[in-house]
């Protein structure tokens, strides 16, 4: 007769059991999320159409080319395409071209309205082009050399004449009736090209910071500044003086050729290693300090004037 041995495992099942019934059944939550929003990656505002007012601060860009037309400002007060009323805004074209169609008149292509405190909004704007259909076209040779404007589309390309402390880089403004760049007191201006505006390519009426700026083919003065600082600038072909810098302007490696009337105008100003050729007028007129100039070939509309005219003068060529 056979025997059979049972071995009494139902405590070990039981203790097995409940080490591995430990802890909840449902599954845990997921990873918190640790992606950035849109808004926290680019916290910009897109502008795609025109009129726009920007009246908050903060930064905002161009989503693509933009153009004004004289239906654009039919039904609105805005003095401009683009018109900023606000402080500590940064606006960038993105590398678009905001235009205008000839029939705009008496509007800016981007305005810094005046601030009612009087102080003047502070702006950072740039990387684009801005663009009228003014030409201005020069004919005939010196001494009757004439420059023909005609004009169209805005007003100004950038109105900031009111604004202060604030900045202007890597633009191209080109075919306004009146003035390129219109920038207030402090600014700095830097890699700005201003070509075949109407009156003058780049204007402020106080100091201001101006570097590796181009004016060409203007109806007027090519740069305009009353008590700047000039590094590396070249003003040609426009129809008045290259550039006309007082009331204790410094000016250093420019260059300005070709112009209706002086290559500079330098009134209670210091000019050094620049040079003025093919001029209308003198090559450089005035100047608390001419050092190390050079001046040839200029005279054209007046032949009694002079290469350089004024004191303080060393190193230039022609000599005193």
């Amino acid at each position: 007769m056979k025997r059979f041995s049972f071995l009494l495992i139902l405590p070990l099942l039981t203790a097995a059991s409940a080490v591995l019934a430990q802890g909840p059944l449902a599954p845990s939550a997921g990873p918190a999320p640790f992606m950035k929003s849109l808004d926290q990656i680019e916290p910009r505002t897109p502008i795609s159409s025109l009129p726009f007012r920007i009246n908050r601060s903060g930064s905002y860009y161009f989503t693509q080319n933009l153009e004004a037309t004289p239906e654009t400002f039919a039904r609105t007060s805005i003095g401009a395409a683009i018109e900023i009323t606000a402080d500590g805004v940064t606006l960038d074209l993105n590398g678009f071209t905001l235009s205008a169609t000839a029939g705009v008149t008496g509007k800016s292509g981007i305005l810094v309205a005046e601030a009612p405190a009087g102080d003047g909004y502070s702006v950072r704007i740039s990387n684009g082009f801005i663009r009228g259909t003014t030409t201005v076209t020069p004919a005939g040779a010196f001494p009757s050399r004439v420059w023909t404007v005609t004009p169209g589309g805005f007003q100004h390309g950038l109105n900031a004449e009111w604004a202060r402390a604030s900045e202007f880089s890597r633009l191209t403004i080109t075919g306004s009736r009146s003035r390129g760049l219109m920038a207030g007191r402090l600014s700095r201006i830097h890699q700005v090209t201003v070509e075949r505006n109407g009156l003058d390519g780049i204007y402020t009426n106080q100091r201001a910071q101006v570097s590796q700026c181009v004016a060409t083919l203007n109806g007027g003065a090519g740069i305009r500044v009353d008590g700047g600082i000039f590094t590396d600038c070249h003003a040609a072909e426009n129809g008045g003086v290259g550039f006309y810098c007082v009331a204790g302007s410094n000016l250093s490696r420019c260059v300005s050729r070709d112009n209706l009337s002086h290559g500079f105008f330098t009134t209670n100003a210091s000019l050094s290693h620049s040079s003025a050729h093919g001029n209308g007028e003198n090559g450089i007129n005035d100047g608390a300090v001419i050092a190390f100039c050079v001046a040839l070939n200029n005279n054209l509309r007046n032949n009694a004037s002079e290469q350089i005219f004024g004191n303080g003068r060393m190193g230039n060529h022609p000599a005193p």
